[in-house]
């Protein structure tokens, strides 16, 4: 929707509000501005021609040549292709050396061998609406030849609006000055609603209301007016309109649609004539559609109507769709003397599926379906009268005729001042409340500690006491609302997890790569897999009555699932396969119920490997391993070489903590990938999540922050090839060398470069000291302490 700022200057004091500064007010408060016009900046270079003379340029079927006149100096020759220009027109005439709003600059130009004296100008061209298909017609009541066409169209800023589908409210200028005036804090001014002197016959001796069901149209108002002349709206209508991207249509529709935009009431007009069809006592209906109904409407598409359209009826005959669009054969014209207004309310449901049905938005619907106060169709009525009488002429007949029953105003909102301060995060005394409340024009009285809150009528999507925390909020400004850090109330418990311990290790099974994957719990009853990880030894649970031998067990190990995943990618051409599951698996406990539990399993399988990364792949799944471990706060973590059916003998370790097994990884077997059908090399791990974090276990801490930089530095060693990594590190961890913070492998080696027998080690020192910078030298003495604990344990040499 657009609102014009000058237009909102009817309702409020904006004069010392900078344009872009009410853009800024209005998103802060919830309306959203998605764009800004400039209107009428630049047309002080442009003038307003007089045609007086108009003739075919030879040679084109489409071009004209016009003679302009400027004022006192003599008319000039400008080439139009519009098709709307005579004899008399006043119309925007750029003459050479003007700059336009865009930045086109006009000048003088040979067009079929004749010379053009600058361009006659369509609205959009003078930034004056989206209008091209004609020259803009300027009134001749307001423009003489010469004038600079700015006195016409002062400079205004137009606001393109996005606004909220609960907010019919603020689909006009009335709405939207309303929030810049609770915003603002200043007073707002009503709308022009004195009643008008009405004359004549009664509208009721010629016209009744029948509506047939109140819960789609609970009111219907009609006046009747008359002696209505063919008169075109004011200019300053015109030009608002224009300025809001509405075309001036003719005097009466012109008033409807300013009204829609002035004050939010969808208004239509029926010619009283044509109501009458040929004479007699016109009776309007609103009732659904029957079968063999159809309309031509505005648009000019003739419509078949089923029974879920709610219609205005005129008899037996459909006038108009309620709340969408009305029909041709009763619409005003330019011959149209007398006329009837239809002020109504239809429920938003009937009139969004009616919409909807058709394919139809137009601005009645687009007000409607947003749930439009009832309230508001006797004031589009009053301010209808107002502007046709005063701006076109005609009278109101004495009326109105109404129908249905107008519905009750919601009743009083019972909130605590004290809960709205606390759901908004800020300190408001309940006087405060109360205030931010009344800007909005809402009804506050208090009771205690409560406040009894009754918003204006055009609230509709006010409710609930939440509702109004909302618009407290709005109205004080959500930048009252101060930064705070969270606060944890409660203590955690000892032991108690931070994050469940699964969450934990699936997230850092992501971080290190790998895919989860879903395999199910039920295996074929003679499942023989060469690798079962913890489950090996145990058998997998029959199930007493299968659905079939497919689904006749429940698993014992997550890693046969995983390693058929592997033959799928493998079988459809992938390289390259990491992959985690994790979930519950049973294992047959003597003279118990079974066990149920938690395990986490990873798979890594390159398809084509290089030759020397099998032991960075190993190295790789035992990081993530020990990353899990410090994430979950096990201690130290131990990795002891084991044999376990299906993996590699020397390439196969346990996952020991805190003097118990918690998983088993290594590297698969030549003989396991055979059976398996698998290519390539596949390393695997398979551990137990369901002890982790157990009440009264160590919980898990955030590691304090250091003020003093870390000291990072590498060691490279060769070591027996039979020496285990393991058994390293536990050297240098009891050792417990002052300034080392962590240590870790970052790569081993075999090759020509080492003895035969021996293979290289490359540790990643890190260092640090909680009180000052460490020095070169402090690193070189960490570095040779390390050294001395490798080689008494596992008899390693530096390189």
């Amino acid at each position: 929707m657009r609102v014009s700022r000058n237009w909102l200057g009817d309702f409020l004091e904006l004069e010392d509000i900078a344009p872009v500064r009410i853009a800024e007010l209005l998103t802060m408060s919830g309306t959203e501005v998605e764009r800004t016009l400039d209107v009428g900046r630049g047309l002080d270079q442009v003038v307003v021609g007089e045609v007086v003379d108009l003739a075919r340029v030879e040679g084109s079927d489409h071009l004209f040549l016009a003679r302009v006149r400027g004022g006192d100096e003599e008319p000039q020759d400008v080439v139009c292709g519009a098709g709307n220009l005579f004899v008399g027109a006043l119309v925007p005439w750029a003459r050479p050396g003007t700059t336009l709003p865009s930045g086109l600059e006009i000048g003088r130009r040979k067009i079929r061998g004749v010379v053009s004296n600058g361009m006659l100008c369509a609205a959009d061209e003078v930034g004056l609406g989206s209008d091209h298909e004609g020259i803009l017609l300027l009134p001749p009541a307001n423009a003489g030849a010469g004038l600079p066409l700015s006195d016409l169209y002062p400079e205004d800023t137009v606001y393109e609006l996005e606004i909220l589908s609960n907010r019919a409210d603020c689909l006009s200028h009335w709405g939207v000055a309303r929030e810049l005036a609770a915003v603002l804090d200043r007073p707002l001014r009503e709308p022009d609603l004195r009643p008008v002197a009405s004359s004549g016959q009664p509208l009721l001796n010629s016209l009744t209301v029948e509506i047939e069901d109140e819960s789609v149209c609970p009111f219907y108002r009609a006046d009747g007016f008359g002696g209505i002349p063919d008169r075109a709206a004011p200019h300053w209508m015109q030009r608002r309109l224009q300025a809001v991207g509405q075309r001036s249509v003719s005097g009466i529709v012109d008033v409807a649609n300013y009204v829609l935009l002035d004050v939010g009431q969808p208004l239509h007009t029926f010619d009283l004539e044509r109501l009458q069809a040929g004479g007699g006592h016109i009776r309007l209906g609103v009732r659904q559609a029957r079968a063999g109904d159809r309309l031509r409407c505005l648009d000019g598409v003739d419509r078949a109507l089923d029974p879920a359209t709610l219609l205005i009826t005129a008899g037996d005959r459909a006038t108009a769709i309620a709340g969408v669009i009305g029909g041709q054969d009763s619409a005003v014209h330019e011959g149209t003397r007398e006329l009837v207004l239809e002020a109504a309310s239809f429920a938003w449901t009937s009139v969004r599926s009616t919409s909807r049905r058709l394919g139809l938005r137009t601005e009645a619907s687009s007000r409607f379906e947003r749930l439009l106060a009832p309230q508001l169709a006797p004031v589009g009525a009053l301010r209808f009268a107002r502007l046709l009488t005063d701006e076109i002429g005609g009278t109101l007949r004495p009326g109105p005729v109404e129908a249905g029953r107008m519905p009750a105003s919601a009743g009083p909102i019972r909130v605590a001042a004290a809960s709205i301060s606390s759901l908004l995060g800020v300190p408001l005394t309940p006087e405060r409340t109360a205030a931010a409340l009344r800007r909005l024009q809402f009804t506050v009285s208090s009771e205690g500690p409560d406040l009894e809150v009754i918003p204006p009528a055009v609230r509709t999507d006010v409710r609930e006491p939440v509702d109004l925390v909302e618009e407290v909020g709005r109205i004080i400004g959500y930048q009252e609302v101060p930064g705070t850090i969270p606060v944890m109330r409660r203590a955690p418990r000892a032991g108690a997890a931070t994050a469940p311990a699964a969450r934990l290790a699936a997230d850092l099974a992501i971080g290190a790569g790998y895919t989860e994957c879903i395999t199910g719990s039920l295996v074929p009853s003679d499942l023989v897999s060469p690798v079962r990880g913890l489950g090996t030894g145990r058998t997998d649970l029959a199930l007493a009555n299968p659905l079939s031998t497919q689904l006749g067990a429940l698993r014992s190990s997550l890693l046969p699932g995983l390693l058929s995943s592997c033959q799928l990618n493998q079988a459809r051409g992938r390289d390259r396969v990491r992959l985690f599951e994790q979930g519950r698996v049973f294992w047959r406990v003597d003279g118990a119920r079974p066990e149920e539990p938690e395990l986490l399993a990873l798979v890594d399988q390159d398809v084509e490997p290089d030759p020397d990364g099998s032991a960075e792949r190993l190295l790789h799944l035992l990081r993530v391993c020990q990353g899990l471990g410090e994430r979950l706060s096990l201690g130290e973590t131990e990795f002891r070489p084991a044999e376990h059916s299906g993996f590699h003998p020397f390439r196969c370790a346990e996952i020991w903590s805190g003097g118990q097994t918690w998983g088993v990884l290594g590297e698969l077997s030549p003989k396991a990938l055979a059976q398996l059908e698998l290519r390539g090399r596949v390393v695997a791990a398979e551990l137990r999540t369901d002890g982790w974090l157990v009440p009264g276990g160590r919980p898990s801490l955030a590691p304090a922050l250091t003020r003093t930089p870390a000291l990072v530095l590498d060691l490279a060693v060769t070591v027996p090839e039979r020496a285990l990594l393991g058994e390293a590190l536990a050297a240098v961890h009891e050792r417990a060398i002052p300034w080392l913070e962590r240590i870790w492998l970052l790569d081993q080696y075999q090759g020509s470069q080492v003895l035969a027998g021996r293979k290289g080690w490359t540790f990643r020192l890190r260092l640090r000291d909680p009180e000052r910078t460490l020095t070169g030298h402090d690193g070189e003495v960490t570095r040779q302490r390390v050294l001395t604990c490798l080689r008494e344990r596992v008899a390693a040499e530096l390189r």
